[in-house]
């Protein structure tokens, strides 16, 4: 599949109508093969590896709002970015981060209803720890779910694989950090990640 991305990359110049959809089908053949390293890494016991390319939150919070722009249109569901200055200060690893966001993006596609709404937030903690959420304003969780939701294969979803919860808390954990479900004030839900103070290696902050 990448091979073929390649070739139509080739195909259309930079400056094709076009090629804007090219790059994003290759760039996206190569977060599905990263997707797939990370189930047979979760499976096999590997620790997560490490990239160097370092993004804005707010890049990469846009790049998932364009891979989810025709679900989000079919659905009429309002997809708000974040704008602040933390999110475009720092500076994450962009396939893990898409990765992370996209899987959190779907599932609150699929909760909220056709109208509905759906919240991408970024704040730095007074301990310079950071808040990456995903909320939404469809019908929350319920409590007795919001762990199971993350046990390996449970999806509420008929198509769902019930991978893309746990391989996103495994990505976050591998930076000390944490991702849960919480109430999101008002109805709804949010997916929660908690990051440390960075850390050189992993994160960083735009100057």
């Amino acid at each position: 599949m990448k091979g073929t991305a390649e070739i139509l990359r080739d195909e259309f110049p930079g400056d094709h109508p076009k090629r804007e959809f090219v790059d994003i089908l290759f760039k996206e053949t190569g977060r599905l093969h990263d997707t797939v390293e990370e189930i047979l890494r979760y499976a096999k016991g590997r620790p997560q590896e490490r990239e160097e390319a370092l993004e804005p939150l707010a890049a990469v919070a846009h790049h998932v709002g364009a891979l989810l722009e025709r679900q989000l249109r079919e659905k009429q569901v309002h997809f708000f970015l974040p704008e602040n200055d933390e999110a475009r200060h720092l500076l994450v690893e962009s396939a893990k981060f898409s990765q992370i966001l996209l899987n959190l993006g779907l599932n609150a596609l699929e909760a909220v209803d056709p109208g509905g709404r759906i919240w991408l937030l970024a704040e730095n903690g007074a301990d310079g720890g950071w808040r990456i959420a995903v909320c939404d304003d469809g019908p929350g969780v319920p409590e007795a779910e919001k762990e199971r939701i993350f046990e390996p294969f449970y999806s509420g979803k008929g198509d769902g694989t019930g991978l893309g919860l746990l391989i996103s808390r495994k990505i976050v954990e591998s930076y000390g950090g944490s991702l849960r479900a919480t109430d999101r004030p008002g109805g709804g839900a949010c997916f929660e990640i908690l990051l440390p103070p960075k850390n050189g290696a992993d994160l960083g902050q735009a100057g």
